[in-house]
């Protein structure tokens, strides 16, 4: 009951009247388990919210178990649901809402008669027990995208003697919601026809399967770059290859013209060159003594008929240098190498680059470039970047993207684009990667469950003032005991002084009455002092004295 309370308050400060009722469209078909007399399930959609006998639905007698199911013909995004239960009045006699206790709510894309309880997404369990009554007018939140509305209940309930089994009176069910195109509190705004299935969020209108290709963006309102296999959800960058000529995490930069074949989608780094050209951009002239094209790396190339150059053919394949002295690299692929610079010939093994493929790739999963070292293909997981020398976010789920480091999931308990927020701390699950979105615990409530229900917060306030009044009850009995054991002091040592002076009193002689006199005298001065410094137990002796004179 507290729950379902604090549900309707929820629903009290998020009004959803302007939801449309799908309830009321002509293509929505209702029907009921079975019907007592003439209480069919035409009356629980009549538009007569009336919760009196003849104006409600009503199952039959003596089954174990009854439901009314609302078809909507197709899915659609479901805000809420409103049921108005029979209830006669509020006098003993009066029939009231007995048979309501225990029923559930559930949504579903199959029928009543194909599916199970456990088969079906559950959206309200009521658990009231006997004596008490659930409200005989509930809104239930259930945001669910589903075709058929389902109110099942298997209570048998003990008013019914001597009839026995389930049985619902339902006057008027209303399914507030959106078609599956239209979001927003009135249902007035279009998903984007660039969402996938143009299926939204119903209330922010962000695409809820992801985008078509070519768009991104919470809307899907942003075109992708030249990207060929579409772009990230959220950055846009274009996932796979470039179209041949660009490159750049969106494809928006043009190779160089000089580069033949294409070149790398990170770096820029040509193919290869066109004749005439070498260099990792292509942006170096060849030598115009060359025959033939000259080698991409140094410019290195055959020599025309009356043009010089080094020649050191004299070495074999694995040494280089103007004696041969130099060992080409292990390295290098077959170890074979250029005789004159020892430039590996034909490129380097797996995990090594550089001229000379002296060095180490980084944590590529399928080696890297020769000269760059940029790692070719994807990264080891948890690893990103150009060299995937860069380490994921340690609460990443998967791996991240290698351009740009956005992780694929986050663990539970953490959201955004790096994971680096963490969700909010009434949520009962993990929360959305997008926005932090997630289903609250009882007490928490808001979109990402960070602020505290009002319910939870009067309780706070009252353990409050528990804890003051506590508090001041303390200080008062302290007082009271201080002021108390002071009071039997100052009495005790009014005791002691009375038996006193009554002991030197019995000593005074008759013929010393004179003395008596000065000394009753003294102390009267003695007692004016005293008030006028207001010592209580010094008042009190000399009272004392005056009633033993």
């Amino acid at each position: 009951m507290e729950s379902l309370l604090i549900l309707q308050f929820i629903f009290l400060i998020v009004p959803n009247s302007s939801y449309e009722n799908l309830s009321r469209r002509n293509t929505t078909l209702i029907t009921q388990s079975s019907s007592y007399h003439n209480r069919n399930v035409t009356l629980a959609n009549d538009g007569v919210k009336a919760t009196t006998d003849f104006k409600c639905a009503h199952t039959a007698l003596n089954h174990a178990k009854a439901w009314l199911q609302v078809d909507l013909g197709t899915p659609f995004r479901i805000r809420s649901v409103v049921i108005y239960y029979r209830k006669e009045g509020d006098d003993p006699d009066d029939w009231k809402q007995y048979r309501f206790r225990q029923f559930y709510l559930d949504v579903s894309d199959l029928p009543v008669t194909q599916t199970t309880t456990a088969e079906r997404t559950r959206c309200y369990t009521d658990n009231t027990t006997y004596p008490n009554l659930p409200p005989n007018i509930i809104t239930i939140p259930c945001k669910q995208t589903a075709r058929y509305v389902i109110v099942e209940t298997t209570y048998d309930a003990p008013e019914d003697d001597p009839y026995n089994g389930a049985v619902l009176e339902i006057c008027e069910i209303q399914v507030k919601g959106c078609d599956a195109t239209h979001y927003g509190a009135d249902c007035s705004q279009v998903c984007s026809v660039n969402c996938i299935q143009q299926s939204c969020n119903i209330t922010s209108g962000s695409c809820s399967l992801g985008c078509k290709t070519g768009y991104y963006g919470e809307h899907c309102s942003k075109i992708c770059g030249g990207c060929q296999a579409g772009c990230h959800r959220h950055t846009g960058e274009c996932e796979g290859a470039c179209p041949i000529g660009k490159f750049g995490a969106h494809c928006e930069r043009t190779c160089s013209q000089t580069c033949e074949g294409g070149c790398t989608k990170t770096s820029g780094v040509c193919t290869r060159c066109t004749d005439g050209w070498y260099g990792d951009t292509c942006n170096e002239t060849c030598s115009a003594g060359c025959s033939l094209r000259c080698d991409q790396v140094d410019g290195n190339c055959t020599c025309k008929a009356s043009w010089g150059g080094y020649d050191y053919r004299g070495c074999d394949d694995t040494h280089y240098g103007a004696s041969c002295f130099y060992e080409c690299n292990v390295n290098c692929i077959q170890q074979t190498c250029d005789i004159s610079t020892g430039s590996c010939t034909h490129g380097c093994k797996t995990g090594f680059h550089g001229d000379h493929c002296s060095k180490i790739c980084g944590d590529c999963l399928e080696g890297c470039h020769r000269h760059t070292g940029e790692c070719e293909g994807a990264c080891l997981i948890g690893k990103f970047g150009a060299h995937c020398e860069r380490t994921c976010n340690k609460t990443c789920e998967g791996g991240c993207s290698k351009t740009s480091g956005v992780c694929t999931s986050c663990m539970d308990g953490w959201y955004g684009d790096m994971c680096e927020e963490i969700c909010g701390a009434g949520c009962s699950l993990r929360c959305e990667k997008v926005d932090g979105n997630c289903t609250c615990k009882p007490g928490w409530e808001g979109y990402d469950c960070r602020g505290r229900s009002l319910k939870n917060t009067e309780r706070e306030f009252t353990q409050y003032l528990v804890y003051v009044f506590a508090g001041l009850f303390c200080i008062s009995l302290s007082l009271n005991v201080f002021i108390t054991m002071r009071a039997k002091r100052c009495k005790q040592r009014t005791e002691e002084s009375k038996n006193m002076e009554e002991n030197q009193y019995q000593q005074i002689e008759l013929a010393d009455l004179n003395q008596v006199a000065v000394e009753i005298a003294e102390g009267k001065r003695v007692y004016e002092n005293i008030s006028e410094n207001r010592d209580v137990c010094e008042m009190l002796h000399y009272e004392t004295l005056q009633n033993s004179a």
